[in-house]
């Protein structure tokens, strides 16, 4: 039994180091990102000299996403719901940036992976904001169940 516990706490270790690992990897890829306020509802974010444009959007506009990453007509959006509380909007703002400026990843899983790591050290309380509130949402649940199982 002792053997048993000391190889999963082994194991464990070694996730938590690896995950660590990967987090700080991912976010030095936004590393240096700001945002400036333009007003009430759009921020302009600035990365390695590229320019993005924040929106905030009503819930009933992308619902059940909380953001989402868009270019049109070479401008490079990232829209996110204006009903989340503050830490969690600044975690999705990081996070859909991201997005826009990563295009190593060609899975869906992949880049929701690597965009979540990567956000999580500029906003970690609105990591676990958007954890707890997707677990209290069916509609997103029930989105990341069709969208990943």
């Amino acid at each position: 039994m002792q053997l048993k516990k000391i190889t999963f706490l082994k194991v464990l270790i070694l996730v938590i180091v690896i995950l660590a690992i990967m987090i700080f990897i991912n976010a030095r890829k936004i590393s240096g990102l700001t945002f400036e306020k333009q007003s009430d509802v759009e921020y302009t974010a600035t990365l390695n000299n590229e320019i993005y444009t924040v929106l905030f959007r009503p819930k009933h506009a992308i619902s059940p996403l909380f953001g989402m990453a868009t270019t049109e007509l070479g401008t490079k959006f990232a829209l996110v719901r204006d009903d989340l509380p503050k830490s969690a909007k600044n975690f999705v703002m990081h996070h859909e940036i991201y997005h826009l400026q990563d295009h190593a990843r060609k899975s869906t899983l992949s880049m929701e992976i690597h965009a979540t790591l990567g956000a999580i050290p500029y906003a970690p309380l609105g990591f676990l904001q958007t954890v707890i509130l997707t677990l209290a949402d069916a509609d997103r649940r029930n989105l990341y169940s069709k969208k990943f199982f």
